[in-house]
């Protein structure tokens, strides 16, 4: 049954996700969706202008993400190694898991039965799509093994982190450490809202994950305020800011112009002079 209220309660919560993930991602960049069940963060990606990875192991889900404009799909699971692995499914397919302790965390759901999935790094989908600007990982407790898969540093990226899995978050805090200079905030569950206002160590991060799920963002320390972190660096981030610079050039001086011109006969006055004559000089 339609419920005004509940519509109401999932807009906002969609315009939340869009607030945050419009400082996650700019246009043309590249995103990864790791574990992206029905296609919520996806949509978003795609709508700021990003060329969209979507990975997502459940065959059903993956047919419903197809329908997307933009988006790639990938059937398979992310893992530590490649391979086929069992992962565990449930009709409510939110909670589908590779983790095999997951379940324990959902007594209310029975419906739980197995199934062979394909699995791959993420350096083999880095090898195939490219390095990603940003990465989204969501896959029920998983999340460690994810980023064991991982030898190079993504320049900014969220993980889940959830209560009772404490060893799991450390691990992907550790991942990150070895990986590049990282820094960290935290948004709980579906609030959408870095709760640091400056961004934190992971020691810090860790504590904040108490009695409520939510995501960690990890971003490597160097980076520009209005771009993915560490672009700078990149070749392509040199060209761009070159093309930036000269078009800002151009600019001021069409801006010039159009100032001047419209400030002649002023200036006319003022010189006690005709605005023919002044712009001729000009």
């Amino acid at each position: 049954m339609f419920s005004l209220t509940k519509e109401y309660e999932r807009l906002k919560k969609g315009w939340r996700a869009m607030r945050l993930y419009r400082r996650c991602v700019r246009p043309g960049q590249l995103c990864f969706d790791i574990g992206a069940n029905r296609g919520s963060r996806a949509v978003i990606f795609t709508f700021l202008g990003a060329r969209t990875i979507a990975v997502e192991p459940n065959e059903t889900l993956t047919g419903k993400l197809r329908r997307f404009p933009r988006v790639t799909v990938v059937n398979q699971a992310i893992s530590d190694k490649p391979g086929r692995q069992t992962m565990l499914f449930n009709r409510n397919d939110q909670i589908s898991s590779l983790n095999p302790e997951w379940r324990k965390n959902w007594p209310e759901f029975s419906d739980w039965f197995e199934r062979a999935v394909e699995c791959v790094t993420l350096d083999q989908l880095i090898a195939q799509y490219g390095l990603p600007d940003f990465c989204k990982i969501d896959v029920e407790g998983y999340e460690a093994s994810v980023l064991a898969g991982l030898t190079r540093p993504i320049p900014l990226l969220s993980f889940e982190a959830t209560p009772g899995y404490e060893a799991t978050t450390e691990a992907c805090l550790a991942s990150l450490s070895k990986l590049g200079d990282y820094e960290y905030n935290f948004a709980i569950g579906d609030d959408f809202h870095w709760l640091c206002p400056e961004w934190v160590t992971a020691k810090m991060v860790a504590s904040l994950v108490t009695t409520q799920a939510g995501d960690i963002y990890a971003r490597l320390k160097r980076h520009c305020p209005w771009l993915s972190p560490c672009l700078q660096d990149a070749p392509e981030f040199r060209q761009r800011l070159v093309a930036l610079t000269v078009a800002c050039a151009f600019f001021m001086e069409m801006l010039d112009g159009s100032v001047i011109a419209t400030a002649l006969p002023q200036m006319a006055r003022s010189f006690h002079d005709s605005a023919v004559n002044l712009s001729i000089g000009m």
